[in-house]
C-alpha cells in the first residue's frame, strides 16, 4: 500500500537535501521541507531492507504535506537502471492521510528499494518494479508517482562533488 497523492502545494520552500555517512559502507540521505519541520507528523515506511533502517516518509498529518525523507544506501542496494525522464510539475506533494489513524502513527510496508545513480541524479525507487508516469519537483528533489497517483520513487538531482564522492566511498 504506497502513499496516494491528493493535490501538489506551490507555496512551499525548496526541499533540503544532505548526506551523511553513518558507517564505512552507510549512507544516509534526509530530504526535508524547511516550512514543515516543527509539524506533527505520521509515517510510512519500507521496512523490508535487509540490516539497515526503514525508508521512512514523514507526513504532516494535518495537511497531507511530505514534510521529511530518510533513506540509507549501502552498496547492495545500488543497480543499473535507466529511465527515461519524465517532465515533471513543479511543487510538493500533498499526501491522503486517511491510511494513518492518528498524529503520530506508524504504517510500515513490508517492501523494499533500489537505489540508481545516472549521471549527477540518484534515484530511489519502491518495490519491485516502479513505473514512473509523472514527477513533482522541488528544489533538486522529484518525486515519482504511477498511474494510480501512488508515490512509488524519488530522485535527488544535480549532485554536488561532495555527494557523488560519498556514494563513490560505498
Amino acid at each position: 500500500m504506497f502513499l496516494t497523492t491528493k493535490d501538489i502545494d506551490n507555496e512551499k520552500d525548496p526541499a533540503d537535501v544532505s548526506f551523511e555517512k553513518v558507517a564505512d559502507d552507510l549512507l544516509m540521505v534526509s530530504i526535508a521541507i524547511p516550512t514543515e519541520r516543527d509539524k506533527s507528523c505520521s509515517y510510512w515506511r519500507l521496512t523490508n531492507v535487509l540490516n539497515m533502517p526503514p525508508l521512512e516518509m514523514g507526513i504532516n498529518y494535518e495537511n497531507g504535506c511530505l514534510v521529511n525523507v530518510t533513506f540509507f544506501i549501502d552498496r547492495s542496494l545500488i543497480v543499473e537502471s535507466r529511465r527515461e525522464r519524465i517532465v515533471p510539475d513543479i511543487g510538493t506533494v500533498l499526501v491522503c492521510t486517511d491510511v494513518f489513524t492518528r498524529p503520530n502513527d506508524y504504517i510500515d510496508i513490508d517492501s523494499s528499494y533500489i537505489i540508481s545513480i545516472q549521471g549527477s541524479m540518484l534515484t530511489c525507487a519502491f518495490g519491485e518494479a516502479s513505473q514512473f508516469t509523472r514527477s513533482l519537483k522541488n528544489g533538486r528533489v522529484e518525486i515519482y508517482l504511477d498511474s494510480a497517483n501512488q508515490i512509488v520513487g524519488l530522485s535527488v538531482d544535480a549532485l554536488s562533488k561532495r555527494e557523488i564522492e560519498l556514494l563513490e566511498s560505498l
